[in-house]
């Protein structure tokens, strides 16, 4: 199997259970936040979506999508990437953030957008080295650590999820 191949389904897996931990998230809760907890469901997906986006372009150079994500101030049916950036404070603003079902939907289509790309890569376009935070790291590299990303930020969910009180998906 490719090394392309394998990081897509990598990603595939993640997305699969992210969606699984969002069952019991709406359009109630999705941007409630709970004490001692950093981040809510909204600001969760959105995030990953960018960041699938932002390694995504590494490969394919294509745009950050304008109907998933918009400037300041252009509504509440995308995100706006200062709102979900690396280092930014989510806020409980339901009127700045996407609805339940759209977040999911954004957040599908920007790991759709990485696995075709991934799959369609050479090993030279993985093995090229970007810039990535204050060092630089291999594409391929930054795509299998965005597998590990979402799974940081599953676990915030699951925790948020029983904070919140959403029902347990699996009972012991």
């Amino acid at each position: 199997m490719r090394r392309g191949e394998t990081i897509a389904e990598s990603i595939e897996g993640a997305l699969d259970l992210l969606e699984l931990f969002s069952e019991g998230f709406d359009d109630s809760n999705r941007t409630s936040q709970a004490p001692g907890l950093p981040n809510h469901f909204a600001w969760t997906l959105g995030h990953c979506a960018l960041a699938m986006h932002e390694v995504a372009h590494f490969i394919d150079d294509g745009p950050l999508p304008a109907q998933d994500f918009a400037s300041p101030g252009k509504g509440n049916n995308c995100f706006v990437e200062e709102e979900i950036a690396f280092g930014s404070s989510p806020r409980d603003d339901a009127d700045a953030f996407p609805g339940a079902q759209r977040c999911l939907e954004i957040h599908r289509r920007a790991c759709d957008r990485l696995i075709k790309a991934l799959r369609n890569a050479s090993d030279q376009e993985l093995d090229r080295e970007v810039p990535w935070g204050v060092n630089s790291k291999a594409v391929g590299t930054i795509a299998q650590r965005m597998a590990i990303h979402t799974g940081m930020h599953i676990g915030q969910l699951i925790d948020l999820r029983r904070a919140l009180g959403v029902a347990p998906l699996f009972m012991a």
